[in-house]
């Protein structure tokens, strides 16, 4: 495994030579930035853990093509619409609607409401989308330059599709919500343990081997 990850870690010097591997997705963020969405994945795999970063993500929702809307009408956002290949599930054909950050969607979303405008899939997050669009689920090869961190690879705006992987985890991270549970009523008592695993209940747990 040691030989493996310096294998791996040695192709990182060279931009012009890309390094790939396959990883499992574990988790996902984004926050707006300066120059667009920026979207932070980290996902399991044989060279250790990674950190995939995009930067300069565009948010995007859709509207029907027939609709009266003008970027112009809008001040104070930066509205961008494009023509597409797409269509409702009705039918209809429909226009893409870009923005540069997840803010300005929820402005974009108020007044279209208040302006009774429709908009199609205005609450995928970006980074879901950014899954979607690519039909990666939760395995993925990530190819491009890696940047050795202290425990982690990092990739920033690699080239990313779908893969198919097993991957060998040792835990499991439970986010458990308690609120207004009744712990009097046997139905919901926490379990404490089952088949050798300790699960500690509460706002968060974790089961572990």
């Amino acid at each position: 495994m040691q030989n493996q990850r310096e294998h791996h870690v040695r192709k990182r010097d060279s931009v012009r030579d890309l390094f790939s591997v396959t990883g499992f997705l574990l988790t996902r963020h984004w926050r707006d930035g300066p120059g667009g969405v920026e979207l932070v994945f980290w996902a399991h795999s044989s060279a250790g853990p990674l950190r995939l970063v995009f930067r300069g993500q565009q948010v995007v929702c859709f509207t029907p093509a027939d609709t009266a809307l003008d970027p112009a009408d809008l001040p104070g956002l930066r509205l961008e619409r494009k023509r597409l290949r797409l269509r409702a599930l009705d039918g209809p054909p429909v226009d893409g609607l870009y923005l540069r950050h997840q803010r300005d969607l929820g402005r974009l979303r108020a007044q279209a409401a208040s302006a009774g405008i429709p908009l199609y899939e205005s609450d995928v997050k970006p980074h879901d989308r950014f899954l979607m669009e690519r039909f990666i689920t939760a395995t993925l090869e990530v190819a491009g330059e890696a940047v050795e961190r202290r425990g982690y690879l990092e990739f920033h705006n690699p080239g990313v599709r779908p893969a198919a992987c097993e991957p060998h985890l040792s835990y499991v991270s439970l986010d458990i919500e308690t609120d207004g549970i009744d712990w009097g009523d046997p139905i919901h008592r926490p379990v404490q343990q089952e088949r050798g695993n300790d699960l500690h209940a509460g706002r968060g747990g974790a089961l572990g081997e």
